[in-house]
């Protein structure tokens, strides 16, 4: 598949490096980029900051081919719709019915799978976000929901050790990205003007 791992992390800058897998060789230091030796045949990558979903790719349907523009095979998502899910609804404290979901607030718009030897956070800051545009933009934003809204789930690969802190180590980060449907930012318009 085309996913990251992560190579190292620079201790002088900061700097978070990752490597496309199957790389064994160092990746550049900022600056080197086109310095890079070509004596070997593996290519040499650094990603900086990495498109959001760029790990996976979106279907629409069951039997759409699941290789990218290049003939690799990529871990594959499509959306569902909202009314799969069962919520609570009006009156759930009494009656204890739920319904199916009427509509979404944010659309998924892309999932990202890394594996990484350490947890990953704030994702978010380390990725290009998806940009949204709205067609009637109504201008100054009057309420405090984002635009943007980023789930990350990081899944442990390995067994807690006793003399080790639990709170970091190798392990599969799960994000999904969601970007706000014009339909909610024209509720969100109309309710805080």
């Amino acid at each position: 598949g085309n996913c990251f791992h992560e190579k190292s992390i620079n201790k002088r800058n900061g700097d978070l490096r990752y490597e496309l897998c199957g790389l064994k060789r160092p990746l550049p230091k900022h600056g080197d980029e086109h310095s890079v030796s070509t004596s070997s045949a593996v290519p040499v990558v650094e990603v900086r900051k990495t498109v959001a979903g760029s790990s996976t790719m979106k279907i629409l349907k069951e039997d759409d081919v699941k290789t990218n523009k290049n003939g690799v095979k990529m871990n594959c998502w499509k959306n569902a719709p909202a009314s799969v899910l069962q919520v609570r609804s009006f009156g759930y404290l009494t009656h204890r019915k739920k319904m199916a979901s009427p509509s979404s607030l944010y659309e998924c718009v892309a999932i990202d799978i890394v594996t990484s030897s350490k947890r990953i956070p704030f994702i978010g800051s380390k990725v290009d976000l998806p940009k949204v545009n709205f067609s009637d933009d109504p201008g100054e934003k009057t309420w405090c929901s984002p635009d943007v809204f980023v789930v990350s789930v990081g899944i442990p690969t390995e067994a807690p050790k006793f003399t080790r802190s639990t709170v970091d180590g190798a392990g599969v980060n799960f994000s999904v990205y969601f970007t706000m449907r014009e339909e909610t930012r024209m509720i969100l318009k109309r309710v805080t003007d």
